[in-house]
């Protein structure tokens, strides 16, 4: 009987554990470890554009693949990271300059590190973008479902929470 009952909770706690939100402190080069494809996805960063890149400590669901976009323009640099779990996708989007992302927005929140972004929803999901004048990036974060039938559960502040934990020694 006890034996049962230590196996029951075993398995009760690694089930939740799993089944949660997403803690971990990466940077991009754990990523790229973790993640083979991603290490050749980025291969033609510079090494500017590598420190550009904001990695979240916080995202509100588990993480079973990672997957990057590269925008070809060497004008424009665009990084693209996708966190994915089959149902949801987290997208964090770096793009070079300061753009002025706040031009005929209604809803503005307060980052940790004490700056402003945007905050707009849609059908697919809920978005955050800011200006980061320190590493001279535009960043973009969506929280977003696969089919706007399905209903996320995170809220305003989830997406908060995860600006808030790009920038770790703030959040």
């Amino acid at each position: 009987m006890k034996r049962s009952l230590l196996l029951f909770i075993i398995v009760i706690t690694a089930l939740l554990s799993g089944c949660g939100q997403q803690s971990n402190s990466h940077t991009l080069e754990e990523l790229e470890e973790e993640y083979p494809s991603l290490k050749k996805q980025l291969s033609t960063l510079t090494e500017e554009e590598r420190e550009r890149v904001k990695i979240p400590d916080y995202i509100p669901f588990h993480v079973t693949n990672v997957e990057a976009v590269v925008s070809p323009d060497e004008k424009d640099s665009i990084v693209e990271l996708v966190f994915t779990n089959g149902t949801l996708n987290l997208h964090v989007m770096i793009m070079e300059g300061n753009n002025d992302v706040y031009q005929h927005q209604k809803q503005t929140v307060e980052l940790a590190n004490g700056g402003k972004a945007n905050y707009s929803i849609n059908e697919f999901g809920k978005k955050l973008y800011w200006s980061d004048k320190q590493t001279n990036g535009t960043y973009i974060i969506k929280l977003m479902s696969f089919t706007p039938e399905n209903k996320m559960n995170y809220t305003k502040n989830d997406v908060v929470h995860i600006a808030n934990s790009m920038y770790p020694s703030i959040s």
